[in-house]
């Protein structure tokens, strides 16, 4: 997999020359796979397709080598966006270039220096607002956050596309099944043999439970830099403070047709590491507690729930790790894994009817209740 390499003239040129647009100022953002930069532009265009150029600028996104040749999934990617936007939903939109298409892919240069490698080169418009990551996660804002995987489920749950048949990417969560000997990277041996737990677990009861499960499309990446929020100034007791909310999503990128239950244990694992000020284990409840608001879970999909949250942990420190070990420059992809491992191996000691009787207390303060029953 090769990752495009772009110097700050390249970009200048390649928004012109695709999108007739000028760029005054550029600044890359964080990506695991593939290559992100927010272009600020004068108010000239010379692109038909382009109505009223944005002032808040766009997102000028480059797929890696791999992920640009799965043109049907960009069609799908681009389809769930606009059914999500229908739906009241705030996300970033594709736009048109000069040829009034939402993709172009342009031959250009990689960063290992390969010449003529192939790479899909799209424009979204940007959304104003702040990044979930580095916010102070309160008990509403969890609960929001969960709200807005609810949404997700609802809105996309019978979405169908020819560009999601047999389509899965490595974060896929089914793909923890496959981590195989990826997870000898872990440096620590009990963490191996946890992971290794964790992955049997999820064999056995989620995949090996497939008939019992929902299934839907889901975003299944929400985590705290695909979340926007928005702050207000709030004053208490004559101390002002910025209060935030959940505004939005961004990077449908890891679109799958899988398990419904996938969406909440994603955005549940990353909202749990993330935390300081509450308990990662009150987290999980306050953000189920939105779900819940919007979507309720039958007996099968709650039962896995604990399942689901371990495995997306596991399959995050597992990459990290292998990633790290691969390229020792790449700190990027141990960023959650500091934090995440205390949070991994506490939630996994705890007997699922603990867990679930402790978040079923924290439904019961929304007046909400989930299908822990059986469980």
């Amino acid at each position: 997999m090769e990752r495009v390499l772009l110097t700050e003239a390249d970009v200048v040129k390649l928004v012109q020359r695709l999108y007739g647009l000028q760029t005054t100022k550029q600044t890359i953002l964080a990506s695991y796979d593939d290559v992100n930069i927010r272009v600020i532009v004068n108010g000239t265009s010379r692109n038909r397709h382009i109505k009223e150029v944005s002032e808040d600028g766009y997102v000028l996104k480059v797929l890696n080598t791999v992920d640009s040749k799965k043109v049907e999934f960009v069609g799908a990617m681009h389809a769930a966006i606009e059914k999500v936007s229908r739906a009241g939903i705030v996300t970033s939109h594709p736009v048109p270039n000069i040829h009034g298409q939402f993709h172009s892919t342009e031959c250009l240069q990689s960063r290992s220096g390969k010449e003529g490698c192939m790479f899909l080169v799209r424009l979204f418009q940007f959304v104003p607002g702040d990044l979930l990551e580095g916010k102070t996660y309160t008990s509403q804002l969890c609960f929001e956050a969960g709200q807005l995987a609810g949404q997700l489920s609802n809105v996309l749950k019978d979405f169908e596309h020819p560009g999601l048949v047999n389509h899965s990417r490595h974060w896929n969560l089914r793909e923890v099944v496959n981590l195989g000997d990826k997870i000898d990277s872990i440096v620590d041996l009990e963490d191996r043999k946890l992971v290794r737990e964790v992955v049997e677990q999820f064999k056995q009861n989620v995949v090996g439970n497939a008939n019992n499960l929902l299934k839907g499309t889901v975003h299944a990446d929400l985590n705290e830099g695909n979340i926007i929020v928005k702050g207000s100034e709030v004053s208490t007791e004559g101390e002002k403070s910025m209060e935030f909310h959940v505004h939005g999503v961004l990077d449908f990128g890891d679109l799958v047709h899988e398990y419904i239950v996938y969406e909440i244990a994603i955005v549940t694992a990353y909202m749990m590491i993330e935390s300081t000020i509450l308990d990662s284990i009150d987290v999980a409840g306050h953000t189920l507690a939105g779900y819940i608001k919007e979507l309720q879970l039958p007996a099968a999909d709650c039962n896995v729930l604990k399942e689901c949250i371990c495995a997306r942990l596991a399959q995050s420190f597992t990459y990290g790790s292998h990633e790290h070990k691969l390229d020792p420059t790449n700190t990027y992809c141990l960023r959650t894994s500091e934090k995440g491992w205390p949070v991994l191996r506490r939630l996994w000691k705890i007997p699922k009817h603990e867990l679930y009787a402790k978040w079923a207390e924290i439904l019961h303060g929304y007046s909400l209740t989930a299908n822990f029953e059986n469980c």
